[in-house]
């Protein structure tokens, strides 16, 4: 039987942010040393990354898209983009993603996106709250979208991508029950 543990911090233990000190900052990050202080009211500093020159009146940074491509007589498939990504020197298998623009919803965003990668209309099922991709790191924030693509129709039974200048992204579709049962194995088919 699991034991039960708080994991509420104690009143007299407040953490908080003492200063925050940008160390470069280029067009789309910036590096800052943090300083705060830890339980136990000890100063302490720790390096983070930012976006920089967030934008106003969004909710996130951005959103990721799942998307499920419905057709008649055709298994359900989720969307998924394959491209290179230079921080890791190698190819992703990513859920059609990308920045909100100033005043833009999240689910305008992820249709938007949606489109752009993959030339695929949708309709919007669900928004999550804002998320922390990555606390440890980064103050970075994404609305996963939930979208259903019907197939049937005839904008998206030969989808074109509007892709920005620079990118090159292959647009992917396992299906369902594949993803389900052996998403490594199909990741290391369709990465390698």
């Amino acid at each position: 039987m699991a034991t039960e543990t708080s994991a509420e911090v104690p009143k007299t233990a407040r953490q908080f942010v003492l200063k925050e000190e940008v160390i470069v900052e280029r067009k789309w990050l910036k590096l800052e040393e943090t300083t705060y202080t830890d339980p136990n009211g000890k100063t302490r500093t720790w390096e983070t990354v930012k976006r920089a020159g967030r934008k106003k009146g969004v909710s996130a940074d951005g959103v990721a898209v799942i998307a499920v491509l419905q057709r008649t007589l055709h298994y359900d498939c989720v969307v998924l983009v394959k491209q290179f990504r230079p921080p890791i020197n190698g190819y992703c298998l990513e859920f059609p993603a990308g920045l909100i623009e100033e005043n833009e919803t999240a689910e305008s965003a992820a249709l938007r996106e949606l489109e752009e990668e993959t030339g695929y209309k949708g309709e919007v099922v669900e928004c999550t709250p804002a998320l922390c991709l990555d606390p440890g790191l980064s103050n970075s924030t994404t609305h996963i979208v939930s979208v259903t693509i019907n197939g049937d129709e005839a904008e998206n039974t030969r989808p074109k991508q509007k892709l920005d200048d620079g990118g090159m992204l292959h647009t992917v579709l396992p299906v369902t029950f594949k993803v389900k049962c052996d998403l490594s194995v199909f990741y290391l088919e369709n990465v390698s």
